[in-house]
């Protein structure tokens, strides 16, 4: 959460996870994520970072230590629409990155939907930059805000905040 009375600008946050994947998409099934979260919006623009560590809990990469999985955003609202680009990179462990070639880089073209409130989508499709991604990859995020707290919702109008 961004601090109170701080720059409306600025967004910061943190996204923590706990998983518990199945085998077939995850061999080491039980993993952690911490997810920084640092952007800057205007009305127009949407800059994003996200330095995310990935962390195993069992199975064989549990003792290779966090992964850096880098990810960011940039977007230009026309109209209704936000298009951007997008990227998500995997450079294995931090203790000993993987080299270039089996490292995943992947570069997405993007549109979000930006004209109903409390609803999300964004569609994108990416190329893989390097030997160890996928070719091309569609991705499609659907969601929806429950506002449980009105004066909140009532803050973000009064802002400008889309």
């Amino acid at each position: 959460m961004t601090p109170p009375h701080w720059d409306a600008h600025w967004r910061l946050g943190l996204n923590l996870e706990l998983s518990l994947l199945p085998q077939t998409y995850d061999h080491d099934r039980w993993g952690s994520e911490v997810r920084p979260i640092v952007a800057w919006a205007s009305y127009d623009w949407l800059f994003v970072v996200n330095p995310i560590f990935d962390q195993a809990l069992a199975g064989r990469d549990a003792s290779a230590g966090p992964s850096f999985e880098p990810a960011a955003k940039v977007s230009r609202r026309w109209g209704p629409l936000a298009m951007g680009l997008e990227y998500y990179a995997s450079f294995g462990p931090l203790s000993a990155p993987l080299p270039w070639r089996s490292q995943e880089h992947y570069v997405y073209e993007t549109v979000d939907l930006l004209s109903v409130d409390e609803f999300e989508l964004n569609v994108g499709i990416g190329e893989g930059l390097t030997p160890a991604s996928a070719g091309i990859v569609a991705k499609v995020i659907v969601g929806y805000a429950i506002e449980t707290r009105p004066e909140r919702a009532a803050s973000k109008v009064s802002k400008g905040m889309p």
